[in-house]
């Protein structure tokens, strides 16, 4: 995905040392699944998309990587619709971890898609989680799933 950014101030989501953790994680995904075809990955200020996107294209350059944002959290969606970095007015939401008002600017980059997943999908995901998996969690650790409980990928049907 391209954005124009002209001349562009940092955020804190686009430091090196904010990228290191989440680059680990994208390595751990390779190495525990290396057949991985895609992966969902929730955005707020990004750093966790980028890191992982950087260090996956570079081990699996294959593999699809896809944002996932709430329709109350959208800051990359918007910024991309405008073509520039907007800071966004955040709404009370489910996913308050994704609740950030300006994207980094390294989060635009390795990205196959964008999407955005409604609220009501994020409680339903979360429902499951706690009634079906037995796990607690905040809404942004549900969006990835109430992305798939809506059917928002069906090209990624029978791909890993």
């Amino acid at each position: 995905m391209k954005l124009s950014l002209g001349h562009v101030s940092p955020t804190e989501y686009d430091l090196r040392t904010e990228l290191l953790a989440p680059m680990d994680l994208g390595i751990e995904i390779i190495e525990q699944v290396p057949a991985v075809d895609a992966i969902l990955i929730p955005v707020g200020g990004g750093s966790l998309l980028c890191g992982i996107a950087i260090a996956v294209k570079h081990l699996k350059p294959d593999t699809e990587i896809y944002g996932i944002e709430t329709d109350k959290t959208c800051s990359m969606v918007e910024s991309l619709r405008k073509n520039e970095r907007i800071v966004l007015d955040i709404e009370t939401t489910i996913a308050d971890a994704l609740a950030v008002n300006m994207v980094g600017v390294n989060t635009f980059h390795n990205i196959k898609g964008l999407i955005v997943v409604k609220e009501d999908w994020v409680a339903r995901a979360v429902m499951h989680i706690v009634e079906d998996e037995r796990f607690v969690v905040e809404g942004a650790g549900a969006v990835t799933v109430a992305a798939i409980m809506a059917g928002l990928f069906p090209n990624l049907k029978g791909k890993k």
